[in-house]
């Protein structure tokens, strides 16, 4: 499946023959994303909302959505530093975070990286949970974006791979 095979609007992804339309990374119901209007719950979030990223406010171009059943990292805001945010964010195991400075150097030697939370499972404060059943957000932008969401930074892949897509339930 190519990203010209996708819908072009916001829709269910259940709605297409092939049931495994969500990439494995991904945003779960009730994390907050911050947009030009402010911190709003993903599930509220349409095409052409402007959603704050690192390369500046970018207009969403889908959303796709689906119930998932897939492992997940439970990561405490404090572990990455951050402040202000939500207290545990939950994110599936391959979705990727941008981790710097101190961090980023004693787990990749480098001032920055994108790394799957799976990764982050080592240090205290992140949990791993079983697979269970969730329902989980693709935001699609025109290009790879870092956006904020639930105190993180995350990757949103403009073209999710298909080839580690999640059957949905």
């Amino acid at each position: 499946m190519n990203s010209s095979d996708l819908p072009k609007s916001y829709g269910d992804a259940s709605t297409l023959q092939d049931r495994h339309l969500l990439d494995s990374t991904g945003i779960f119901a009730g994390t907050s994303v911050m947009t030009l209007d402010g911190l709003l719950s993903v599930e509220y979030l349409s095409p052409g909302d402007r959603v704050v990223t690192r390369s500046g406010a970018v207009i969403l171009r889908e959303i796709l959505s689906g119930r998932v059943c897939t492992e997940t990292y439970a990561i405490r805001s404090d572990v990455l530093g951050l402040f202000d945010s939500e207290k545990e964010m939950a994110l599936p195991a391959d979705q990727k975070i941008l981790i710097r400075d101190q961090l980023a150097k004693q787990l990749t030697g480098k001032n920055y990286a994108l790394i799957p939370a799976s990764q982050l499972a080592p240090l205290n404060g992140v949990t791993r949970r079983d697979a269970m059943p969730l329902q989980m957000y693709s935001l699609i932008f025109e290009n790879d974006e870092i956006c904020y969401a639930g105190g993180l930074e995350l990757l949103c892949p403009a073209n999710p791979k298909r080839s580690n897509s999640i059957a949905l339930i």
